[in-house]
């Protein structure tokens, strides 16, 4: 099963082929235009192998028997007509613009107590405490900072690691995003400088 909504959002690199044109007949291709065009057109779509298609629309009909067949057309003519696809390259030159917003003001506020990582795809980047400053510092920090960010050890299924900030950029007005990061790489700085 495949997934890949990154790769309408690749920023410095070409973008990946789908895993599925390698083997169609293995492979079930998912897709959804919640990240790529707004979240609450709630449209997905499966291209999966022929042979698993009889049991996937017996399971689809006992759970969603009413498919919004006027959204579908509507969505189907975005594509068709390339609205889909300008929407796609407007919104990757904003996504770029804000992760490279919020590296910059991170690496200008947090004096070197914070490693933002700079992705080449996505919706969100990484900071990193410096390795040698304890853990525990990076709740005093969010904290401080009253961002609303995760840290890295509530997301992993086993403790160790470096500490730090997993930070979503998208959908945020540049401002927000430069107050927000302004705020926390100032708190880095002050609580671990």
């Amino acid at each position: 099963v495949e997934d890949d909504y990154d790769s309408e959002f690749r920023y410095d690199v070409a973008p990946v082929p789908a895993l599925a044109t390698l083997d169609p007949s293995r492979v079930a291709y998912l897709g959804t235009a919640a990240k790529s065009v707004a979240p609450s057109l709630r449209l997905g779509w499966l291209v999966a192998p022929p042979e698993t298609l009889a049991p996937i629309l017996k399971a689809r009909a006992a759970i969603d028997r009413f498919t919004p067949v006027f959204m579908q057309n509507a969505l189907a003519d975005l594509l068709a007509d390339g609205t889909v696809a300008a929407h796609l390259r407007r919104n990757l030159r904003q996504y770029r613009a804000a992760r490279d917003l919020v590296v910059g003001v991170l690496r200008e506020t947090c004096a070197g107590m914070l490693r933002p990582e700079v992705p080449d795809q996505g919706l969100h980047l990484i900071a990193r405490l410096r390795p040698d400053l304890a853990p525990a510092l990076a709740r005093a920090i969010r904290a401080e900072a009253r961002v609303d960010a995760l840290l890295l050890s509530e997301t992993r299924l086993r403790p160790g690691g470096t500490e730090g900030f997993g930070l979503g950029f998208s959908g945020f007005d540049p401002g927000a995003l430069r107050a927000a990061a302004t705020a926390l790489g100032t708190a880095a700085a002050r609580l671990a400088g």
